[in-house]
């Protein structure tokens, strides 16, 4: 892999595809910054604020109680991970309040 993409194991495939899409496999095991952008903008939309900065990644609510911070050697690495972590709380949140 490049600097601009990432290979990513099913659970990620999966997370971003239901976050995106509602359904699985609509992402496939390699990503780029086109494919991680849009969900960047997705998570802002729902009141984060997305930060990158160097190779650190950093998800904050906007009312400041959660947060999430990933450093890995590229920041692609650092976004797709920070994203994961963010998806894998957003989801069990969905599931509470059903």
């Amino acid at each position: 892999m490049t600097d601009t993409t990432l290979k990513i194991d099913l659970e990620g495939r999966n997370l971003l595809s239901v976050f995106m899409w509602g359904e699985t496999g609509m992402y496939g095991s390699i990503i780029s910054w086109n494919d991680l952008m849009p969900v960047v903008e997705k998570i802002e939309s729902l009141e984060f604020s997305f930060d990158i900065v160097n190779n650190q990644a950093n998800i904050i609510s906007d009312r400041g109680d959660e947060k999430w911070l990933k450093e890995y050697p590229t920041k692609l690495e650092s976004v797709y991970h920070v994203i994961v972590d963010f998806l894998r709380w957003y989801n069990e949140q969905q599931s509470i309040k059903q």
